[in-house]
């Protein structure tokens, strides 16, 4: 690249409307006018999009001879396609380019036409990049692509949808070899993993970063009182900027919290313009709200992580978190949804009643003022994606040597130590369902090889869904899971979704659907949906422990989180905090409270070995729970602190451990139905069967399917490394165990052990009544 190409390109986006280049659109757009694989990172609302997408449009339009597909644009949603498309449409038109929608719901007629006419750009999602390298004619479009671009790098790294989309980009490459490779992220913990992720192993470029166009500002609030007392918090600070025109979302965790919240703010003042978004609604409804977002009609939006990706949602003033994030990532990208544009100032209001997420949430935001960010959490040999793959290869290349999936699999991060016995085994159980045949070293088609690919796209787990409909206008609401249709709606209960109350009028099994009208039945159900909490890492939760020994010298401004600290060092002579495990018991209880500031994955790991260990000791189950902050021990009177010193004192195979205790578990079940799901041994839209689920994983116990839902169980739920490193600590005596035995537990016990806020137990009457 020389100056003058720089020179000319510049004046081509002044020409769009831009007055100059932003900070991270000067580090990356002479990088990419070069043609080098490129990593963005910076945070929302700084132009990223813009860095990557104008160099490239102006690269292809020095080109026109070159017809076709010359450029993919892969983001993880599809409501982002959708956004993406409207924003640089306007861009290609500038170039003379074509650009285009390829995804699940891309009608037949429309396939067509992107098929015989492809377009420059075309913006698709990871499943469906995985389709069109499987189709011999879209293949041929595939040939002439020069550049793949990944959206919310961040996103897809620590998910097997990131597996799978990176060996699409492997097989890509098969097909057009050298194309160029840029990713997007405002967040990522480690840019070296995201790096190694995108471009695969052993290929060169660039990591482009700017973490100081964005100011962010964070005010963390503590609310006496329970979620009423936090909404109507959360409607004051609302209202005023209602009031001034503008717009408001307020995030939570789960997609219950959104439901919940809403309906207590919508209680509170019905004559607020209020919606609701969540992956559980539909597509036309969350399409309605992102449009209302930018048209500033929607005024409040009570919503999950499903707005906090890059959609452009308009004129957004101000972003309400309920209850601590959890992660440092996370908070910075739902804040950094208010004022995105270049030069915005992102507004955050954390708004807690508990003093664990107040602290949490205190720490977070230190972490984030460090720039210590959650590192991603990579899926290392994903048996199941590596199936899906080894069919989609003979299905275009109709024979495959195991020495050449070897090849290809090495090239990524998550496969780099692979072995031929791993691609055996593998090709055993894809052999037993008849996706392929095997000869020596060779996989060959087999009977089911398309149905089974082309059924098996998606690495999403599947839960059992009913459709909402509403029969006045017939128009989709949403969705809610199998469970909550059996518990509720069988009974006919209304029921809250969107924000508003539904009375049930059908339920129709066979095709998954439940008929709904309007009512203003204050009963209501809240639904609740199979999902998981985000986890705390260890690196945050040992320091909340650090701050609540500095906050006892501090004068912090809430007394209640004070005096809850103060009180639990008058009982326990100290602060539960990282340096020490302090174990509380009362007289004739059996039930223990482990104070231990590690973490989700360290707690929950260590919880489960001591479990395992004092009900092997006992000859009876000694039951645990768990969170960022304790371990909670039910073993009745048997139980001892010198059995549970004992246990934590000696050197252990955490591994094997873990292993017996998950093996016929309800975890292990659950976990691999959803595996056995995608290696092909259960349809793809069969209702989950505990007794089902355990009988296949007895019957493939030493295969890839049963290490593969063993495998995700130790990288979701466990952390073996930290927790080993933990019990080093602790046989040493760097981590003291301090035993506590006494007549009432601390406050800072009682807030693990009575602190179980349960939505699903809560009507809209029960809402009503609380206000």
């Amino acid at each position: 690249m020389n100056e003058s190409t720089l020179n000319d390109l510049i004046e081509h986006i002044q020409s769009l409307g831009f007055k100059s280049l932003t900070n991270i659109q000067k580090k990356a757009v002479p990088i990419i006018l070069n043609k080098v694989n490129t990593l963005i990172i910076s945070p929302t609302g700084t132009g990223k999009t813009e860095a990557a997408i104008l160099p490239i449009f102006y690269l292809v339009a020095k080109e026109k001879d070159r017809q076709g597909l010359k450029i993919l644009y892969i983001t993880p949603l599809r409501a982002l396609n959708r956004d993406l498309f409207r924003r640089i449409k306007s861009y290609a038109d500038h170039f003379g380019l074509s650009v285009d929608i390829r995804h699940g719901d891309t009608p037949t007629s429309r396939r067509k036409m992107i098929l015989d006419k492809p377009p420059d750009l075309l913006i698709s999602t990871p499943e469906t990049l995985s389709i069109l390298i499987t189709l011999p004619n879209f293949i041929k479009k595939l040939e002439n692509v020069d550049w793949v671009i990944v959206d919310e790098v961040h996103e897809l790294v620590n998910s097997k949808r990131g597996v799978h989309l990176a060996f699409s980009l492997e097989r890509l490459e098969k097909i057009r070899p050298g194309f160029i490779r840029v990713g997007l992220s405002a967040t990522v913990g480690s840019p070296n993993k995201a790096k190694q992720f995108l471009f695969g192993l052993g290929r060169k470029g660039a990591i482009v970063v700017d973490r100081i166009s964005r100011e962010y500002t964070f005010e963390n609030v503590f609310v006496e009182g329970d979620l009423t007392d936090v909404a109507q918090v959360a409607l004051d600070k609302a209202s005023k900027q209602i009031q001034d025109g503008k717009s408001v979302i307020l995030f939570t965790n789960t997609r219950q919290m959104a439901e919940y919240m809403a309906t207590l703010i919508r209680a509170k003042d019905p004559e607020i313009l209020i919606e609701v978004h969540h992956g559980s609604l539909s597509r036309e409804s969350r399409e309605q709200t992102e449009i209302k977002l930018r048209e500033g009609t929607a005024k409040m939006v009570v919503t999950t992580s499903s707005l906090e990706l890059g959609i452009d949602i308009g004129s957004v003033s101000l972003v309400i978190q309920i209850n601590s994030p959890r992660q440092a990532i996370k908070l910075l990208q739902r804040v950094g949804r208010s004022e995105h544009k270049v030069g915005g100032k992102a507004m955050g209001l954390i708004l807690n009643n508990t003093i664990d997420d107040y602290i949490e949430t205190d720490a977070i935001c230190q972490l984030i003022e460090k720039s210590e960010l959650e590192e991603p959490l990579l899926h290392f040999h994903a048996f199941d994606v590596l199936a899906h793959h080894i069919v989609g290869l003979v299905i275009i290349y109709k024979a495959v040597k195991f020495e050449e999936i070897l090849k290809m699999a090495k090239k990524m991060i998550f496969f780099a130590d692979l072995d031929v016995q791993n691609i055996f085994d593998v090709v055993n159980i894809l052999v037993e369902i008849k996706a392929v045949r095997l000869n020596n070293d060779t996989v060959y088609r087999g009977s089911r090889c398309f149905s089974y690919y082309f059924n098996n796209v998606s690495m999403i787990p599947e839960n059992m869904q009913y459709t909402v409909i509403s029969c006045v206008n017939n128009a989709k609401i949403g969705h809610v899971d199998q469970l909550f249709v059996r518990e509720a709606l069988d009974q006919q209960r209304p029921f809250i979704l969107r924000g508003s109350a539904w009375n049930v009028l059908s339920i129709e099994d066979e095709r998954q659907i439940v008929r709904v009208e309007p009512t203003n039945v204050p009963e209501s159900e809240i639904p609740y949906w199979i999902g998981e909490l985000i986890p705390v890492e260890r690196k945050t939760a040992t320091l909340v422990g650090k701050i609540r020994r500095q906050y006892k010298n501090e004068n912090i401004a809430y007394t209640n989180i004070k005096e809850t600290l103060e009180k639990t060092e008058a009982q326990l002579g100290t602060i539960p905090d990282e340096k020490q495990m302090i174990i509380e018991s009362k007289f004739s209880d059996g039930v223990f409270v482990l104070h231990s500031c590690f973490g989700t994955k360290v707690n929950n790991t260590l919880g489960t070995a001591l479990s395992t260990l004092l009900t092997s000791k006992l000859g009876y189950t000694v039951g645990y729970s768990s969170d960022p902050y304790r371990i909670v021990l039910n073993g009745g009177e048997l139980l001892t602190p010198d059995l549970v010193s004992d246990v934590l004192m000696h050197e252990i195979d955490l591994e094997e451990i873990l292993e017996v205790a998950v093996r016929d578990s309800n975890l292990i079940r659950t976990r691999g139905w959803h595996v056995s799901k995608r290696f092909g041994l259960i349809p793809r839209r069969t209702a989950y069967d505990s007794r089902l689920s355990g009988l296949i994983m007895r019957r493939y116990s030493n295969t890839s399917v049963y290490r593969e839902a063993l495998n995700e169980i130790f990288i979701d739920k466990f952390d073996i490394e930290n927790t080993n490193r933990l019990l080093a600590d602790i046989r040493s005596q760097k981590i003291p165990i301090i035993f506590k035995k006494q007549k009432e537990f601390s406050p800072l016990a009682e807030l693990g052990l009575k602190y179980n806020f349960n939505i699903k137990k809560k009507t809209a009457y029960d809402i009503l009544r609380d206000i």
